[in-house]
């Protein structure tokens, strides 16, 4: 008697398919680390220097705060973009309209005292107090453009990598 090609259909087969393998050796993975969290910290540092070397310039700051805070800025900047990057790839989360809003409505909320600051305006305060101010605003500013550019870089890896 042939067999039923019905029957035959809905039996399951003798073996399961084998899944596809996906690459786990040390190679893949640093790869993507380098890939998911070494662009991001490199594309903030460089960004960071093209400020330094004035080639760029985003917002108008006094010399000697570059000269006194730069180095402290760049590597704020690039654990900001390294953090920022590994919480949004990491923890599955999106760097989404809500994020991006928020990291420039910061960025901005810390431009007036830069702004003002070449016109002399006080604010209200004495000059020891307006420098310590422009000392946290400075770092913050490049705190703000590490999470841009690491929240953004993880929005191009999501993309076109998976």
């Amino acid at each position: 008697m042939p067999a039923d090609p019905v029957a035959s259909a809905f039996t399951p087969p003798s073996r399961p398919a084998r899944p596809l393998a996906r690459p786990r050796g040390w190679d893949f993975l640093l790869r993507r680390f380098v890939r998911d969290h070494g662009v991001p910290v490199v594309l903030a540092a460089l960004f960071v220097e093209l400020q330094h070397a004035r080639w760029i310039t985003i917002v108008p700051v006094a010399p000697t705060l570059v000269i006194g805070y730069g180095r402290a800025g760049l590597l704020l900047a690039a654990v900001a973009a390294f953090v920022a990057s590994s919480a949004f790839i990491r923890e599955n989360q999106d760097y989404g309209v809500g994020s991006f809003v928020l990291t420039v409505v910061v960025a901005f909320a810390l431009l007036p005292p830069i702004i003002s600051d070449p016109f002399r305006y006080a604010l209200g305060l004495r000059p020891p107090q307006i420098q310590i101010v422009l000392v946290f605003v400075y770092l913050g500013l490049h705190l703000a453009a590490g999470i841009f550019i690491g929240g953004l870089w993880t929005v191009v890896v999501k993309t076109f990598y998976r």
